[in-house]
């Protein structure tokens, strides 16, 4: 759908910050574990279903998709 109501030069950037699912450390270790004692030990999607990981890269469902010229920029962030 973004490929209907972007400009025909648009770029798109597709950001993300990890999950609590892999993200190490302390706390999210905790809150998965406390997520998991209520709701069991399956990664949940929504309120009905577990997560699936995906068929293929979201690289590829990308590069498949109007904006076929992908790349990959890590930006490094640090947190306290």
């Amino acid at each position: 759908m973004a490929d209907r109501v972007a400009a025909p030069d648009a770029t798109m950037a597709i950001m993300g910050d990890g999950s609590l699912w892999t993200h190490q450390g302390e706390w999210p270790q905790a809150l998965r574990e406390l997520i998991q004692h209520c709701l069991g030990p399956d990664r949940r999607a929504g309120t009905h279903s577990n997560y699936a990981d995906p068929r293929r890269p979201y690289e590829e469902d990308l590069g498949a998709s109007a904006w076929s010229n992908v790349t990959h920029h890590h930006f490094p962030r640090t947190r306290t």
